[in-house]
Parts: structure tokens; sequence; C-alpha cells
């Protein structure tokens, strides 16, 4: 009896060795598939924030990608890839839903994204792409990036895609590609899981040594940079907290190192682009000391944390690693450009994200000025602070109403009046005061917030129009700058049409004013545009003309009502060369039925040469500075003419 006793307790105790194997197992399961980086709540808001970013997509390459015409959508392994990354990342993805070919869908960058690029061939129209997988045939797939793909979009795809593990890969794969018939196979390659399930329950020792191989791995999938093979971002931000206490930071200054590898990869193509990248990390990994460590912070950057002896010490030692990376760029016959951004950490230094951004945001400085190091000074770490807050600042300032509408008249020197308003967008905040147009105007296309204001001058031209029939019986044309990025925008010409019903105004006293680089860059869809704003009746007004290479014949072409002349003409009117230039775009644009506008006008003798010429519509500080509409509702047309 009591050895029967025994046998049940021993049998027990197996079952129990049984269900705590299987609970591993299954927790094993669980961080092997948790290989991706994690982006937080306001990281995946932020990115939501960029807008939407359309895939040009492939309509017959079967499980891979395919338009599903009852579902009325793209379905297959890509799509499924596209939405992993919409989910993780928060980036607004979406498929295009123009009818023309890949080709030249691709070829009129009418989407950032291209999927599903199969084999070496680069179409044209693409800058860059970034292989995904490679197919049982041994062809590699790729994604690609159009030229109007933004850096910010590209590097949040392309980091997410090199954080894929192989595992991750193949079962995306699997779950997606694979039929009934290649199941075995497939099971056979990549189930060793299944496999070692097996194997973990014949020998019970292998477990303990699977366990610990597993937990190497893991650590060196979440420390290591997949193309690199050093410490990724995770690991170097995990060893500075450890190791970088308060009482050494001052001995440390962190680096940001940015490598300019785009003609590179133009050239080269991708592969050679992530050689350079290694070769990069081999350099820096051979040059540092002990003491200092380093890692890829994007697809081409790098942080490196050096020891900190001397300004002279720090600048030797850039130059140095400069020329190992020039001389081992002389391989593929290109020149790289490298910058590198210092902060020097302090005591009172915060986390490490707050020294990066110093870092990263010197380094932009540097290549602004076209300079090989900058050093972050207090000078410079305030100017960073104040864009930071005014970053920040103008993210509010749609709901606070701090952006102001101002005209500046276009005079009628024939009829001694005021010819029409241009609207212009400023902006009051009460911690920064009066923020210049240059400033804030960036911000907003960085943002993705320059429509929104656009959108909002004109709505604020519909209302003082609006305004001025009703309390004074007379009207206005006003002309409304709006940014190339706005004009592209699929909902540009419905919200103009909703404003105008809003509002009820003769759509023939609005002009949109657009600059001739807009017509440059954009000849395959500023036709269809243009003709749908003159069917409702806005007027059409060429800003900086003979800036550029455009000609009168396209001036034409695209139906302007008006041009304004380019002030690099104008600056030097007294000029008798810049005279006759004038003279002849004056003479043809009268005899296309196209008005000709000066801007910039400073003094009287420009004013007289002009009228003379034959030019009657003039602006510029001559006659007024910029004034809110406040101010210029309170003003006679006389107090507007000197």
């Amino acid at each position: 009896m009591i050895k029967r006793k025994g046998m049940l307790l021993n049998m027990e105790k197996k079952k129990i060795i049984l269900k705590i194997i299987l609970i591993l197992i299954l927790i094993i399961l669980a961080i092997q598939a948790k290989t991706l980086s994690q982006y937080t709540q306001e990281q995946i808001e932020y990115n939501n924030q960029l807008g939407e970013i359309y895939i040009i997509g492939s309509d017959n390459l079967g499980e891979l990608e395919k338009y599903d015409s009852e579902k009325q959508e793209y379905v297959g392994l890509m799509p499924k890839l596209f939405e992993d990354i919409r989910e993780k990342t928060g980036l607004n993805l979406k498929y295009t839903n123009i009818k023309t070919n890949k080709e030249e869908t691709i070829k009129n960058s009418q989407g950032e994204i291209v999927s599903s690029i199969i084999g070496e061939i680069l179409p044209e129209g693409i800058t860059e792409k970034i292989k995904i997988f490679t197919l049982p045939n041994e062809e590699n797939v790729y994604i690609g990036f159009t030229k109007i793909a933004s850096e910010e979009v590209k590097n949040i795809v392309k980091t997410y895609i090199n954080e894929m593990s192989q595992e991750e890969r193949e079962k995306l794969i699997l779950t997606t590609l694979q039929k009934d018939e290649d199941i075995k196979i497939e099971q056979k390659r990549i189930n060793y899981t299944v496999i070692f399930m097996i194997i973990i329950l014949i020998l019970m020792v292998t477990i303990i040594t699977y366990i610990k191989n597993l937990k190497k791995k893991i650590r060196k999938e979440k420390s290591t940079d997949e193309v690199t093979g050093y410490s990724n971002y995770n690991n170097f931000e995990k060893n500075f907290n450890k190791f970088i206490t308060d009482e050494v930071k001052a001995n440390y200054c962190l680096v940001d190192l940015g490598i300019d590898i785009k003609n590179i990869e133009d050239i080269y193509g991708y592969e050679k682009e992530e050689e350079i990248i290694k070769e990069v990390a081999q350099i820096i990994n051979d040059y540092i000391k002990d003491n200092e460590m380093f890692c890829r912070r994007t697809s081409n950057s790098f942080l490196v944390l050096l020891d900190y002896i001397s300004q002279k010490n720090l600048e030797e030692r850039i130059v140095i690693i400069e020329e190992k990376i020039k001389n081992q760029s002389k391989k593929v016959n290109t020149e790289i450009k490298i910058n590198f951004g210092i902060y020097n950490l302090k005591n009172n230094t915060g986390d490490l994200k707050e020294a990066v951004y110093y870092a990263m945001q010197t380094r932009k400085e540097c290549e602004k000025n076209d300079t090989l190091m900058l050093i972050c000074n207090q000078s410079l770490e305030n100017k960073i602070d104040e864009n930071y807050h005014l970053e920040k600042d103008i993210l509010d300032a749609f709901k606070k109403k701090e952006f102001l509408s101002y005209v500046k008249p276009i005079i009628n020197l024939k009829e001694k009046n005021i010819y029409a308003v241009e609207f212009l967008a400023r902006w009051e905040n009460e911690r920064n005061g009066f923020v210049k147009p240059r400033r804030f105007l960036k911000i907003l296309e960085k943002n993705n917030l320059i429509y929104e204001l656009d959108k909002l001058m004109f709505k604020n031209a519909c209302e003082l129009i609006e305004y001025l029939k009703i309390n004074q019986n007379r009207e206005m044309r006003i002309f409304c700058n709006f940014a190339r990025s706005s004009l592209t925008k699929k909902q540009f010409i419905d919200n103009i049409k909703e404003t105008l019903e809003e509002y009820r105004v003769n759509p023939n006293l609005l002009g949109i004013v657009i600059t001739e680089d807009f017509l440059t860059k954009n000849t395959y869809n500023i036709k269809k545009v243009i003709k749908e704003l003159k069917e409702i009746g806005i007027l059409i007004i060429l800003d900086n003309f003979g800036g550029g290479a455009n000609s009168l014949k396209d001036i034409s072409e695209f139906e302007c009502d008006f041009l304004k002349i380019s002030n690099t003409i104008l600056k030097d009117i007294d000029r008798q060369k810049n005279q006759e230039i004038v003279n002849h775009i004056v003479i043809l644009s009268k005899n296309m039925g196209i008005e000709v506008i000066c801007d910039n006008i400073e003094k009287s003798e420009s004013e007289e040469i002009l009228k003379n010429i034959g030019v009657n519509l003039l602006e510029g500080n001559l006659y007024c500075q910029p004034i809110p509409v406040e101010e210029m509702l309170e003003m006679e047309n006389k107090d507007m003419m000197r």
C-alpha cells in the first residue's frame, strides 16, 4: 500500500513537472514573439498627425498583393504588413484608389510608398527602397519611396522593417502566403518550436539548455542593431542609465553623428548603403575606448558617448573619425558628408533623451551651416529650447485663435484706389510675442498643420467679404496664399467649395496665389487644380514670375489672371536691362489678358519707372505695410494711398 502510494506521488510530481515545462514553453514563445520595439501612445498620436500616407499597390500579384473587387480593397501579404505598421506606429497608411497603371502612378508621385517591388530594378520615380522578404524562388521583395515621401515617414517605416526579426517575417509569410500543399514542407523548415517541444518532453535535461540559449538570443535581439550587429538605442539607453551616474556625467559628451549617404543609395542601391553603415559602425567600435559606447540611432545616424578631456582633444578625435569614414567611402568613389552635433553632459543633465535631443538639434544646426562639427553652447541651447517651446505652443495656437489675418493693399495707380488686398498670416503668442512668419511656417510644415492655417486664412477672407457687403455695401478683392502641400491635398477643392457656400460670397472676388515653383514641380496635376478653381470662379495669381524656369507660354497654358514679377528683377529696376525685361513681360501679358502686379515697392523712383513702363498694379511698403484687418476697416482709402 505504501509502495503504491509512493508511485502515485511520483506520477503526480511528473504531471506537475510537465505542466511547468508547458508553461515555460508558452512563456518562451510569448517572449520570442515580442521582438518589435513598442511605440508609446504619444509617439503613435504624433505619427498619426503626419497625415495620410498613400501606398501605390499592385493589382495582380496573387497572394503577395492583389485588388479584391468584391471587397474593394487590397489583400495579401503586403497589405497585412502595412496594416501591422499602421497599428504599431500610428502612421495613417492608405492605398491609393487611382485607376492609372502602376508605372504612371509612381512616375507622377501620386503616393509616398510603393508596394511589392520584385527584383533589383528600381522603377522610375522611386528614390529609395528597402528589402522586406525573399520569396521561395529567391527573388527579393522591396517597398519603395517616391520623391514626395518625407524623411520622417521613411525613417519610421525603415526602422519598423529593420526591427522585424526573421521569425516574424517568416510568420507573416506563412499566415498570408502559405497554401495547403506547402504547409508540411514549410513546417519542417521553420516550425522548430514544435520539434523542440517534443525533444523537451523526451529529454528533460535539454530544457535547461534551451531556456538558457533562448534567453541569450532574446537579450541579443533586444540589445543589438539588425544592420550593424552592434548596440541599438534601447541597449545604449540601458547602459547609459546604469553606468553614467550624476557624479561622472560631466566627464562625457554625447555626439550625434549624421551621415548623408543618399548619393550612395541612388547610385549603388540600398545594399551598398547598408554596407557603408556597417563599415562606419566598425570604425567607431574600433576607435572608441573601453569606457565609451555608441549605438545606431536612425537609419543614417549614430550616437557616440565620448570621454571629454578638453575641447581641443575632442575636436582632434572628431577629425580622426571623419577621416577614417571618408577613407572608407573612397571605395565607392563618392563623397560622404558627415556632421557632428556635440552636447557636453552636465551633472544636472536629465535623462538620456534630453541629451539626445540637444545633440540632434545641434547636428541640424551644423547641417544648416554646412560645418563639420558644432558644440552646443549656452546660446545654442537657449535657441533650441525656444524652438522646442515654439513647437509646443503652435499646436495650441489654433485653439487659442492666436493666428491673425493681416492685409497688404495692391494699389491701382490709374484709379488711385485699392484694387485688392493680399491676405497674410501672422502669429502673436503670449510667451513668444510676435513670431516671424518664416519661423512659424516652417514649424507648421514640419507638423503637417500648414493646410489648417491656409484654410483659416481663406475662411477669414470670405468672412471679410461678407462683412463688407452687409455692413459697408462694398466689395473687395482678396488674394490668399496657399502652401504647395495644401494645393495638392485631395480635399482641397471640396474645402474651397464648402467655404464659399457657407459664406455665399462671389468667387470672382477671391484669388489664390500659386508660386512658380509649384508649377515646375507639379505639372502632372496643376492643370487639373487650376481648371477646377477657374470653373468655380476663383482668380489665379502666379507669384515670383521670372525667378525660376517658367515662360509666358506656361502662364497662358495654366490660365492665370495675374502674375507678380519676381523681386529678383524688381530690386534693380533702375537698371536699363531690368526695365526692358519688365516692359516685355507687360506687353506680352496684356496681349494674353493677364494683369501684371509688382510687389516690394519701397521707393517713389521705382513707382515712376514702373508707371512709365505700363504697370498699373503696385504693392509694397511705399503705400502701406501689412496691417491687421481690423485696422484696415478703420482706415479710409486715402489713408492707404500715402
